[in-house]
């Protein structure tokens, strides 16, 4: 497990090289921010990897989110799971 500052965890990312490890760090760091401002503070921000599957769970102190995307392309599942987690914070 990957742990990136403050709550954010990637679960599943430790095989990947190092090129891509940073593109996942990014856009997943960039997506947290964007969720914390939209339902505050987050307790935890964790992306499970497992082979094609990804899943994303939030929470804060008011709100619990989960989502899961599936796909050949690691960053256009990853992108959709998170995109999605966006959007429900947003309700």
């Amino acid at each position: 497990m990957i742990t990136l500052g403050g709550n954010i965890k990637l679960d599943g990312f430790d095989k990947l090289d190092y090129g891509m490890l940073i593109v996942v760090k990014k856009m997943v760091g960039l997506f947290a921010r964007k969720v914390s401002e939209n339902i505050g503070e987050l307790e935890a921000f964790e992306v499970i990897k497992e082979d094609k599957k990804i899943t994303i769970k939030v929470s804060s102190k008011d709100k619990k989110l989960e989502e899961r995307a599936e796909g050949d392309n690691l960053f256009m599942a990853l992108s959709d799971a998170l995109k999605a987690i966006e959007d429900k914070s947003k309700k």
